[in-house]
């Protein structure tokens, strides 16, 4: 199955507490598994916007006496890597295990809303 990376970075939160959760071994290993591979993906994107943001010089602050030219400067490339860094995690596609894990499967305790939040490509109501 394929989500993109904007998905997979607004599941991670909720795959982290559903982790901790107690589960059958074969929905355990599923979500695991899902988790690892969702992980591994962000921590790529990651390392590739911290060497673009070291390329475009935006790691070290502007000096406190930066003229009106460097400050303008410095705003357009963070506009620009902030618009290349969204265009890529909304359209990146990455594979995922395909696999359902129903909602009853997340047992009786009581579960937030907030921690569902991005998980619709792999729950089901039934």
């Amino acid at each position: 199955m394929q989500i993109t990376l904007q998905e997979a970075n607004e599941s991670l939160r909720s795959l982290e507490k559903l982790n901790e959760r107690p589960f059958s071994i074969a929905n355990a290993y599923k979500i695991s598994k899902l988790y690892d591979v969702i992980k591994s993906e962000l921590v790529a994107f990651e390392k590739a916007s911290q060497k673009k943001i070291a390329e475009l010089g935006l790691a070290k602050p502007l000096p406190e006496d930066a003229d009106q030219k460097a400050t303008d400067a410095r705003r357009l490339a963070i506009q620009d890597y902030q618009l290349e860094s969204a265009q890529l995690l909304e359209s990146t596609p990455i594979e995922v295990p395909d696999f359902k894990l129903k909602l009853a499967d997340l047992g009786d305790a009581p579960i937030a809303p907030a921690a569902l939040v991005g998980l619709d490509f792999f729950l089901e109501e039934v």
